[in-house]
């Protein structure tokens, strides 16, 4: 089974969330260097609920506002991902709240496409364990931790580069690759 993260490797919801936490805060997004994956680094006192609330709300508000990263390149992936693995397997760390947007985002964009939407929160553990239970053998995420877990327990990881990751050190069996489609020729070359 072949699973795909949304946010960061199908939805650039990154730009829309950050101009909302920035309403938020009065604050400029000042991400750090090396750049890190919680957006929280970036402003100089977000706590984590106030965080999470302003990501959910706009998840739920601006979702027509999400672009896609690569669009012909995403459209042509997923459509390979339904051809030979019959049904795109998503996985979020969106709150459950958010479901109904984040379908309609996806219908939205991507019409008929026959998929399954798995939600998990917001730490790698909890993808861990979800990916336990659920077999995959494949996964395609954004998030440099997560992956690096998946690789030590054996799950084929491939890692689409975002400037979060970038010149961050990877377990050694993570494949990086730069788009959605990358990854989908990549797996279908050994499927």
């Amino acid at each position: 089974m072949l699973v795909i993260d949304i946010d960061g490797v199908v939805a650039n919801s990154e730009p829309v969330l950050v101009a909302a936490l920035e309403k938020y805060t009065g604050e400029k997004f000042k991400p750090p260097t090396p750049r890190t994956y919680d957006f929280r680094d970036g402003f100089s006192n977000l706590d984590l609920k106030d965080c999470l609330d302003v990501i959910d709300n706009t998840l739920i508000q601006e979702v027509n506002n999400i672009e896609i990263y690569y669009p012909k390149e995403t459209y042509l992936a997923l459509a390979l991902v339904q051809k030979y693995f019959g049904r795109v397997r998503f996985l979020t760390a969106r709150h459950k709240n958010v479901e109904d947007s984040t379908h309609a985002w996806l219908k939205k964009h991507f019409g008929s496409l026959n998929y399954e939407l798995n939600h998990v929160h917001y730490n790698s553990s909890d993808k861990k364990d979800w990916l336990l239970k659920s077999s995959p053998n494949i996964i395609v995420e954004d998030r440099l931790k997560t992956v690096n877990i998946l690789s030590d327990i054996g799950i084929a990881t491939y890692l689409i580069e975002q400037e979060w990751n970038i010149n961050r050190e990877t377990h050694k069996d993570v494949y990086r690759v730069t788009t959605l489609l990358d990854a989908v020729d990549n797996i279908l070359t050994w499927v």
